[in-house]
C-alpha cells in the first residue's frame, strides 16, 4: 500500500527554524496535523460532490492552545508531482481571521463537482495577520504576515468522493496510558492528574487502536501511523507504523518519554499531542497532560 507523505505539510513553523530543532519536540507554535469532516457525519474524511465539509488545522504550541490569525484557501489539486502541491485553477473559498484567537483555524466548503482532489493551503501568524492572495502562483514563497512577522504556512491534499471514500480513525477516550495505568484527558494536570518524577528516567506512552479504523482496500488494510509530540522531555521515536500485515486483533504502538531531569517546586505540566493517521488522509488528534515533579516528592 502506498504511503503518502503525510496530509498535512508545514512548510515553516511561526518563528525562525532551526536545523537541530527535534521534529517531535514542541518548542514553538507550530501545526502538527489536519483533519476533514462532512457535516453532520464528521467520521467521512471524503466528501461527495455538493455536500458540505470543513477542513481544521491543529496546532501546538507550549503552554496550550496558542492565539493566532489566519488565512486558507481552497483549490483544486494540480496533476503535477513534487514536494510543493499546487492549484489547477483559483481557489474556490476562503478563509480568515484577522484577529488573534485561540480558536484552530478552520475552512468550510461545498464539495465541487468537477474535482477528485482537493488542495487546502494558506498561512497561519502568531503575530499580525496573513498576507492577501493576489495569485496562485504566490503559494509558498510570498506568504507570510504582516509587519514582518514569521507565519507557518500548511497545505493539505483532500481526496473526494466517490473515486476515494475514507472514513476519519479515532482515538477513543481510554487509547491511552501512561506507564500502563489509564491516561485521561484533565484540565488540572499539576492538581487532580498523573505526576512522575523528574529523574530523568523514561515513561511509556502507549495507545491502544482500533481494528476497525484498518479500512479493507483493494483487498488490504490500511496501515495506520501516530506521531507523538510534546513540550518537554525527549521521545524515542517520532512516529509508528502499524502495517496491513499485522494481527487484526486490536494493535497498540507505544513511545518511550524521557523525562527532564529537574521540576519546579509546585511542579510542571508537560503537554502530550498524538496525531492518528491512515494514510489516505483520514486523521484523528488527542491531547494529554501530566505533571512534572521535583524527584522525590
Amino acid at each position: 500500500m502506498t504511503r503518502r507523505s503525510g496530509a498535512l505539510l508545514m512548510l515553516a513553523t511561526l518563528g525562525c527554524e532551526d536545523p537541530l530543532h527535534p521534529e517531535q519536540t514542541i518548542e514553538k507554535t507550530r501545526a502538527i496535523g489536519a483533519r476533514s469532516e462532512v457535516t453532520g457525519q464528521p467520521e467521512r474524511a471524503t466528501p461527495a460532490p455538493g455536500e458540505s465539509a470543513e477542513v481544521v488545522v491543529w496546532l501546538a504550541a507550549p503552554g496550550g492552545a496558542p492565539e493566532t490569525s489566519y488565512a486558507l484557501w481552497l483549490c483544486e489539486r494540480d496533476a503535477v508531482l513534487g514536494d510543493v502541491p499546487g492549484c489547477s485553477a483559483p481557489p474556490l473559498v476562503e478563509a480568515r481571521r484577522d484577529v488573534l484567537d485561540v480558536a484552530a483555524p478552520r475552512l468550510a466548503f461545498v464539495a465541487p463537482s468537477e474535482s477528485s482532489r482537493l488542495l487546502l493551503f494558506g498561512v497561519v501568524c502568531g503575530a499580525g495577520v496573513a498576507s492577501p492572495l493576489l495569485q496562485t502562483s504566490d503559494w509558498p514563497e510570498a506568504m507570510g504576515c504582516s509587519d514582518g512577522h514569521a507565519g507557518g504556512r500548511v497545505s493539505f491534499e483532500l481526496d473526494m468522493a466517490p473515486e476515494v471514500d475514507n472514513l476519519n480513525p479515532q482515538l477513543t477516550a481510554d487509547a491511552l496510558s501512561l506507564d500502563g495505568a489509564p491516561w485521561s484527558e484533565g484540565s488540572d494536570p499539576c492538581g487532580t492528574g498523573p505526576s512522575v518524577p523528574a529523574t530523568g528516567g523514561k515513561s511509556r506512552l502507549a495507545l491502544a487502536l482500533r481494528d476497525a479504523d484498518r479500512e479493507v482496500v483493494d483487498g488490504v488494510r490500511e496501515t495506520l501511523s501516530v506521531a507523538a509530540f510534546s513540550d518537554a522531555g525527549e521521545l524515542g521515536s517520532t512516529r509508528q507504523f502499524v502495517e496491513p500485515t499485522e494481527p487484526t486483533s486490536p494493535p497498540a504502538v507505544s513511545f518511550a518519554w524521557t523525562r527532564p531531569k529537574s521540576a519546579p517546586a509546585g511542579g510542571r505540566v508537560v503537554r502530550f499531542w498524538f496525531v492518528l493517521r491512515d494514510g489516505r488522509g483520514g486523521a484523528d488528534l488527542a491531547e494529554r497532560a501530566l505533571c512534572l515533579v521535583p524527584a522525590g516528592t
